[in-house]
Formats: C-alpha cells, structure tokens, sequence
C-alpha cells in the first residue's frame, strides 16, 4: 500500500505512514452488486454473477445502507385507527351483552333461580305476607288477597293455624328442572318446573312429599311464579 501523501510504501495494516505520519484511509477492494449482493472487484464493471452493470453512485455503503434501513413505522394515523378498531369492538361486546341481559332476564332460567324465588313465596304466604307474595308473582297484592278470599289457597290459613299451634314448622323445597320457552320475538318466556315440599313438624319429618307444577313467567325483565294455585 502506497501514501497518497509522501508516496513510501505503507505496511499492510498500518493506520498512519511511517514516513510522514499522515492518516490511512481503509478502502475495500470489494463492491457488491445491487441486484443480487454477489461480491464483486472494485473495478469490476459488471456483475460476475447475474451480469447487472455497476454505476457511479453503487458502492459498498449504498448497499450496506439500503439492507440496513429499518422498515417504515406506522404513522400516527394508523395507530389512531388500530386503537379507535379496538374501542369500537370493546363497545360492541358490552353493548351486545346489555341487551343479551335484556332478553333472557340477565342469563339462564336455572332450578337454582327458580328455587330461590319459590322458597322466597313460601316464606311469604306461611307469614299470609300479601306484598311480600307479589314481588316474586304476577299478581299484586290486592289481586292475592281476592283469590285467598275465594277459597283458591284455602289451605294456606290452615298451615298458618297449624304453624302458630304446633311450634316451628319447617319445610324443605326441591325443583326439579323443566321446560323453557321463548316466544318468537324472544321478549317473552315460559317455564314449567316441579316442585317437591316435604314439611317438618315437632322435629319430625314427613316421608312423602306433595309435587306440584309450578309456571314461571318473564315480566318486565323479571323471572316471576305465574300458576301457583296448586302449591298447596
């Protein structure tokens, strides 16, 4: 390697002349070809491998450059509409879910559910509590009061009598799982289920057990007991 400076010979490897002390600029010998990457002779003119022409401006850095450039980022924009996509989906489940929990009373009509809003009643018509009844029927109280009246329940005032004279009067409730219908614009719904009622008195337990079919109705998004006159 020659100096461009003082022209003595220069080491291979050296980084300064050792005659006059200027610095040596590393030049490659080697150039690669812009189209297929294949190395070439610096002063090669055309590609030894796919015959592509070197120009003036091709040079190893451009290459190096134009393989080592990152790839475009998203621009804000786009982020904004990813974010915005996934907003609009979040909105979209929760809206979907609200009106799902308008439609079938906020999910499946369970023996659990049905349970609950039975034991609930029973409790109320052993205490003859008319408000208390009407929450969980169809009926207001006024309209539970005319059919006691009319003899349909006549057996609750002799529970009632049984219960205040003979001590605690418990009862054990069973629902066996029925049919669910829906009608066709889905905003009404019927469901039959069995109820079994053992009672227990003075500590004793009754073996057999009175079964009863008891008809749930959906009434202003509320699962409420429809038939209940043969409860008893």
């Amino acid at each position: 390697m020659i100096c461009k400076k003082c022209g003595q010979e220069i080491p291979a490897g050296a980084k300064f002349c050792t005659s006059c002390g200027e610095k040596i600029e590393e030049t490659s010998e080697f150039k690669f070809c812009p189209k297929c990457g294949e190395e070439c002779k610096k002063d090669a003119k055309f590609c030894t491998k796919c015959g592509a022409s070197f120009d003036n401006n091709t040079s190893f850095d451009n290459i190096e450059n134009k393989i080592s450039a990152p790839a475009n980022k998203p621009s804000n924009n786009k982020i904004l509409q990813f974010v915005a996509l996934g907003v609009a989906g979040l909105l979209l489940i929760f809206i979907l879910f609200k009106l799902g929990s308008c439609i079938f009373g906020g999910g499946k009509f369970t023996e659990s559910k049905a349970e609950d809003i039975v034991e609930e009643f029973v409790d109320a018509v052993f205490d003859l509590d008319f408000k208390k009844m009407a929450k969980y029927t169809v009926y207001d109280s006024e309209s539970l009061e005319q059919i006691l009246d009319k003899g349909d329940m006549r057996e609750i005032n002799a529970l009632k009598n049984l219960k205040d004279n003979m001590g605690d009067l418990d009862y054990d409730i069973e629902i066996v799982p029925g049919t669910l219908q829906f009608s066709d614009d889905k905003k009404e719904a019927w469901a039959d289920f069995e109820m079994k009622i053992k009672y227990k008195m003075m500590g004793e337990e009754y073996k057999n057990s009175d079964v009863s079919t008891i008809r749930f109705i959906k009434k202003n998004n509320k699962w409420l007991i429809s038939l209940f006159e043969n409860m008893f």
